[in-house]
């Protein structure tokens, strides 16, 4: 048998005065009563704290037990000490019981001795009114006919009596034999009935908590939903009113729907992280952790860098937690992702109410100037040169144009709010730098539709090739290799494009010269440049910048200048044929424009000009 008290909350010394009954029989001699004290943790965790136990064979002695007892725990120094007090009370119901059947008896003497050891039944057989007369012997049958006779006990065997008995006897054991039933009925009833609503259910549908209150699953579901209805609640108590104990998880499984189920354990374990400072969980993927401070030679006594306050640096080596789980960084104090490099919680909050510049972010402290559309940028220098690029408009949403300056189309609105999942916004990092988001700068739309930094695209340009060959890979977007196209980068790509067109156009008489223009790569359906002269030409044909002159000139095959394009060079040395061969003959019909020279030490064709004197081809200047 197990009883449990009522639970007490939040005390080191608790004060139960509870009371207890129970039945000892004289066959168990060797039991014992088992007495635990429990602590009931936040995490839905039971932890002994110590027990006591009395051996029944104790009473035998001592018909009351009163004192102080020390707890007994194996794995506690100390677990304390409890005050008991058990008294054994003798039960006297059977010999009342037997006393009301000699009285039911209606017999004129009181010559009747109560035996507790004898059975009902051998009294009413040697019962006589004659005080003088002897009590026959019952006679035993032999053990192994008694053996042989034993039926199973049923319900129509059970209380069956002799029917030669005294008719009062009759009527006696007959009354007894009802109210036995009806207490059994009582009793069965009692035991499937629902405390909540009182009615009889099925077993199958009762829960008998660890508190031994019974409840129906309705019942149960109907009071676990109505305690849910309060967030700040982490234990759903027993239905019972003044019962304080706690519904275990399996019986609110077997009622709540799993969702709902699952919605309270996730609710229960936040708010038992929220009451341990110690324990933090993930607020991307939930994964929980345990803080532990440093102590000793563990402290971290790095000076703070990249201008971060000692505050702030501080803070940042207490707060800040990399997930192991999901890698996402974020701050354990007020659950932030990212973490705030450079604030305290506190100067976070007071910097995302504050007035931050559209570019760098940091906080603008001076007044608002209404007169100035481009007032939301800071007085650093590099935010003053990009707001010299900026658009002054605003969206219809209300958020400012992240585009340039005068130009017809603005860009879509690239804040979070406005952004859907699919679409750039000025989180994103820009395809070129790598290095600000796309709302650090003034950003365009390419033609084909991808977003840049406008200084980005700009500087990529105005580098143009990165080799001594000129090639047109870099005024190709970056995500997608088209041609870089907006209206703000005309006065670049003009020039550019006048180069192209004289290259192609030198490409394709030297095609021509050198019998080219069949070629199976030009000609063969399937073929690279299948009818692609000029790809085929640019491909194949390497041209330079002539420093002198600032014009094109051929300096033989690709494939010569192969693996040559990473090595350092100077733009000095690149000269064209009819400006290095100064004091030589021009060509009646082409000029110089057509003159080439050979490499001195091969007898290639010469791309290199060195020392006044010296024409090289690619493989020759390189070894030099």
């Amino acid at each position: 048998m197990v009883v449990h008290t009522q639970l007490v909350k939040n005390s080191t010394s608790p004060h139960w005065n509870e009371e207890f009954r129970f039945d000892v029989f004289h066959n168990a001699p060797e039991k014992t009563v088992l007495v635990t004290v429990i602590e009931k943790g936040s995490l839905f965790r039971e932890t002994p704290i110590g027990s006591i136990t009395i051996p029944l064979n104790y009473f035998k002695e001592n018909f009351e037990v009163k004192g102080w007892f020390g707890l007994e725990n194996t794995k506690r120094k100390n677990p304390g000490t409890i005050h008991l007090s058990a008294v054994l009370i003798p039960n006297d119901e059977e010999e009342a019981l037997f006393a009301m059947f000699i009285k039911n008896l209606d017999l004129e003497n009181n010559w009747v001795v109560i035996d507790p050891q004898v059975d009902a039944f051998q009294v009413t057989d040697s019962i006589s009114l004659d005080p003088n007369a002897e009590v026959p012997e019952k006679k035993r049958e032999p053990e192994e006919k008694q053996e042989k006779a034993e039926e199973p006990e049923t319900a129509e065997n059970l209380h069956t009596f002799d029917s030669s008995a005294d008719p009062e006897i009759q009527k006696f054991l007959e009354e007894e034999r009802r109210e036995q039933d009806r207490m059994l009925q009582e009793f069965l009833k009692q035991q499937y009935k629902c405390m909540a609503c009182g009615e009889g259910k099925d077993p199958r549908e009762l829960l008998e908590l660890e508190c031994q209150h019974n409840f129906c699953c309705e019942c149960v579901r109907t009071h676990a939903l109505r305690q849910l209805e309060d967030p700040r609640l982490a234990d759903i108590v027993c239905c019972q009113e003044n019962c304080t104990s706690t519904i275990p998880q399996w019986a609110l499984k077997k009622v709540l729907d799993e969702k709902l189920f699952e919605e309270y354990i996730s609710r229960a374990l936040q708010l038992a992280i929220d009451s341990c400072d110690e324990m933090i969980a993930c607020p991307s993927c939930g994964v929980v952790v345990e803080r532990v401070q440093r102590h000793g030679n563990q402290i971290n006594n790095s000076q703070p860098t990249n201008g971060i306050s000692a505050e702030a640096h501080a803070h940042r080596e207490e707060f800040r937690f990399r997930c192991r789980e999901c890698s996402t960084e974020y701050c354990s104090a007020c659950m932030r992702i990212p973490y705030h490099v450079g604030y305290t919680c506190k100067q976070y909050e007071e910097y995302l109410v504050s007035r931050r510049c559209r570019f760098c972010k940091e906080t603008i402290r001076s007044a608002a100037n209404l007169s100035d559309p481009l007032d939301d940028v800071c007085d650093d220098e590099d935010c003053q040169e990009k707001k010299k690029n900026a658009c002054d408009k605003k969206h219809e949403c209300g958020h400012a144009c992240g585009g340039v300056a005068g130009e017809d189309v603005c860009l879509p609105c690239m804040h979070e709010d406005c952004v859907q999942p699919d679409q750039t916004s000025a989180e994103d990092w820009c395809s070129i730098c790598y290095v600000e988001d796309l709302g650090s700068a003034p950003s365009i739309q390419l033609g084909c539709s991808h977003i840049l930094h406008y200084h980005c695209v700009l500087a990529k340009l105005q580098q143009k090739w990165p080799s001594p060959r000129i090639t047109f890979g870099f005024w190709n977007c970056p995500e997608c290799k088209q041609k870089i196209n907006h209206p703000s980068l005309n006065a670049v790509m003009e020039p550019l494009e006048e180069l192209y067109e004289e290259i192609t156009k030198k490409a394709l008489q030297r095609l021509a010269f050198e019998g080219l223009e069949k070629c199976d790569d030009i000609s063969k359906e399937g073929a690279r440049f299948y009818k692609d002269p000029i790809g085929y030409a640019m491909n194949h044909f390497a041209y330079y910048p002539c420093y002198q002159c600032k014009k094109p000139y051929f300096g033989g095959q690709v494939r010569c200048d192969a693996g040559n394009n990473d090595q350092p060079f100077k733009a000095e040395d690149l000269v064209c044929g009819g400006c290095s061969g100064v004091g030589a003959q021009e060509c009646p019909a082409h000029g110089k424009e057509f003159m080439e020279h050979k490499c001195q030490f091969c007898c290639s064709v010469a791309s290199w000009f060195c020392w006044g004197k010296t024409h090289f081809c690619d493989p020759c200047h390189t070894r030099q």
